[in-house]
């Protein structure tokens, strides 16, 4: 026979196991993340597929860079000296600074932009080039363009 309190109890427990498997599947957020080079020994804790190729890379557990501080994303555009087609992502004031003192801390070191559980791009930039917005696509098939140019579109303005 059940009484209330065991329902009342009942019903926590299940609360609190939903709330568990949601936060265990839980998708990583969007954002601008180190790429990490785990170790022989060292299994990669946060490991996403790029949205071309469907290579996996290994992630810093957070991003350095949140959704909220990319700012917009450009149409695809084409550039006739070098015959090839990009798109800029320009960030936030807050993200300029976060990423420019991240390239400057850590030279050498590879960023990924991650747009709902995809890696969309990996990039480095050079520790002496302060810059406000990533280039991306330059030397691409259009096609890939436009996929992540539609990836970026879901979570950029």
């Amino acid at each position: 026979i059940l009484n209330y309190t065991n329902l009342t109890c009942l019903a926590c427990s299940s609360t609190l196991c939903f709330l568990l498997i949601a936060f265990l599947n839980q998708e990583p957020a969007s954002g601008i993340y180190i790429v990490a080079n785990p170790g022989k020994k060292t299994s990669c804790e946060n490991e996403l597929k790029m949205l071309i190729g469907k290579a996996k890379v290994c992630l810093s557990r957070k991003p350095i860079i949140t959704i909220e501080e990319l700012e917009s994303v450009t149409d695809i555009k084409y550039q006739p000296k070098i015959e090839s087609h990009y798109l800029d992502v320009r960030f936030s004031t807050k993200g300029n600074q976060t990423l420019n003192t991240a390239i400057r801390s850590l030279p050498q070191t590879k960023f990924a932009l991650v747009s709902r559980n995809e890696v969309v791009c990996i990039f480095t930039v050079e520790p002496e080039t302060y810059i406000d917005f990533i280039r991306i696509g330059i030397g691409e098939e259009l096609t890939d363009l436009k996929l992540v140019h539609s990836a970026l579109k879901e979570i950029i303005p």
